[in-house]
């Protein structure tokens, strides 16, 4: 067992990830999800809140609808970052690539 795993008192490993296939296709898909994440908060402030009971209301639906979304967005974008940077040093095997 890898000496880290060991250390954290993992067992085993965890099923195998996705993969992020090729780079530009990923990031256009990212970019799409973004696009429709800007969609929905468009959809949101369409109407100008009239009192502060109504304004705090639509960001209570803001934060429901897209708070999670917002944050795997933000993760799939580092993950890229990642691989662009792992690409760029050239640290990847053919295999992996």
């Amino acid at each position: 067992m890898h000496r880290t795993l060991a250390r954290c008192n993992i067992k085993k490993l965890p099923p195998k990830m996705t993969e992020i296939g090729p780079l530009d296709k990923a990031r256009d898909i990212l970019l799409a999800d973004i696009r429709a994440l800007l969609e929905k908060l468009r959809a949101h402030v369409e109407v100008e809140p009239a009192s502060v009971h109504e304004a705090v209301d639509l960001l209570f639906a803001v934060r429901s609808d897209v708070y999670e979304d917002i944050n795997q967005l933000q993760h799939e974008h580092l993950i890229l970052k990642a691989a662009d940077w792992l690409v760029g040093q050239a640290e990847l095997s053919e295999d992996v690539m």
